[in-house]
């Protein structure tokens, strides 16, 4: 998927990851209820984490 960033289009790389979903590995977004139940483990991800707040 390509998403525009600092006026530029670029690949996003990210995984959007539903609450349902196995960690992958790379760069993930969860949800903030995942967060909450999950951030022990969540914290030991190699790639960057971002958490979804809607």
């Amino acid at each position: 998927m390509k998403i525009i960033k600092d006026k530029k289009i670029v690949d996003d790389n990210w995984s959007h990851l539903a609450d349902d979903e196995v960690i992958s590995q790379g760069d993930i977004t969860v949800s903030l209820s995942r967060w909450k139940d999950e951030k022990s483990s969540l914290r030991d991800h190699a790639g960057k984490i971002g958490i979804r707040l809607a």
